[in-house]
């Protein structure tokens, strides 16, 4: 026999937009899935809040849309009525089938997607305050830690959690609060059992050897929504002008070789650093890219070498890279500037396009002591 659930709520948002909500790859991943993909014949697949992978196939549209969903409990049928009066939409679901789903926790962070433009499944939980990147061969053996898999930390958060309890750049995760972290999503796994001013033991590699700290966990600081897309430019343009005067001191008197030489062998130099912020700026505009043009994020693949060789060649002075680094973030507020009105309505474009901002800017900011060490350690050694 087949088990039938059903759940409503009401949206401030159009029927073209709710549609959006549940059919774009880029909305989906502030509500419901996280690193959606849309393929050719505009089937979905993403991993889910139950933390499954899914696949998704629309039956039919309009009014009355109709999903085939399958998860790691077997298939179901979802069917969406949307039904608009005064700009606002009833959503009603009637779910046929077996899921693991909260389908009622999942329309509630729709809801809070239409009225704050924000991803309630981060906003609502704590942080720590830490970049990440995951581990490969290559960084275990610099490192010399025992993880053949891994989470490692690149840069920490001003001010952060993470800062105040001691965590460094370099550490590799062992475990949060008793869970394990291997990937990416074991963090929201250990952080999201606890509350904001929580108290969570945290255990590291450093130096190739375990390290234990406590950790007070803190409110993941809302962006400011604007209004438009001209407002979102201008903020762009400022606080990237702001970060890319502290980068430009920093190499104020430095010389070629100095930038140049790496202050151990297993740390980058600061031209180096300079080149992991470029490619991590081109890899923000294929992000926006990929996630304006319908089909969904595209992931960091690592820290390696490849991302830094292309760009030390053809930039070799840090004074070439500074120049490069500066014409990225160009491009990022241009890219900004060409988005269509019809989107940035959305409270959900702009909080993204703010957030991703933000994101750039803690990003370099992260970076900044990383660069003023290895300069000072060369003109010290």
């Amino acid at each position: 026999m087949t088990h039938t659930s059903d759940f409503s709520i009401l949206v401030p948002a159009t029927k073209e937009q709710t549609i959006a909500a549940f059919k774009t790859p880029y909305l989906l991943d502030r509500w419901l899935a996280n690193n959606s993909q849309l393929d050719h014949r505009q089937n979905l697949t993403f991993q889910s809040n139950a933390d499954d992978f899914v696949t998704v196939q629309w039956l039919s549209s309009g009014d009355q849309m109709t999903m085939l969903w399958r998860d790691a409990v077997g298939q179901s049928e979802v069917t969406v009525t949307l039904t608009e009066e005064d700009q606002m939409t009833l959503v009603q679901l009637t779910i046929a089938g077996n899921t693991e789903q909260k389908w009622a926790l999942n329309l509630h962070h729709l809801l809070y997607l239409f009225e704050t433009g924000l991803d309630g499944r981060l906003y609502n939980r704590p942080m720590i305050g830490v970049f990440l990147s995951e581990m490969d061969a290559a960084t275990q053996q610099r490192l010399n830690v025992p993880n053949t898999k891994g989470v490692m930390i690149n840069g920490l958060m001003s001010g952060g959690s993470a800062e105040q309890a001691g965590l460094r750049i370099d550490d590799v995760f062992i475990d949060i609060a008793g869970v394990p972290i291997t990937e990416y999503n074991d963090f929201g796994k250990a952080i999201g059992q606890h509350r904001v001013g929580d108290t969570i033991a945290i255990n590291v590699y450093r130096d190739a050897e375990p390290c234990a700290l406590q950790l007070t966990l803190m409110a993941r600081p809302k962006p400011e929504l604007l209004a438009d897309r001209d407002q979102i430019v201008g903020h762009c343009q400022t606080s990237y002008q702001a970060v890319f005067e502290k980068i430009n001191r920093l190499f104020a008197s430095a010389s070629p070789e100095v930038s140049s030489r790496r202050p151990a062998e297993d740390n980058w130099s600061a031209n180096e650093v300079l080149a992991h912020l470029i490619w991590s700026e081109r890899h923000q505009h294929f992000h926006l890219w990929a996630i304006f043009g319908g089909y969904g994020n595209i992931a960091w693949p690592n820290n390696g070498p490849l991302h830094l060789a292309g760009l030390l060649a053809a930039h070799p002075t840090h004074t070439a890279l500074l120049a490069e680094l500066e014409r990225a973030l160009t491009e990022t507020c241009a890219i900004i500037s060409v988005i269509p009105e019809g989107m940035i309505e959305s409270k959900a474009v702009r909080m993204l396009l703010i957030e991703s901002n933000q994101g750039t800017v803690q990003h370099i900011e992260a970076h900044l002591p990383q660069i003023e060490a290895a300069l000072t350690a060369i003109v010290n050694a």
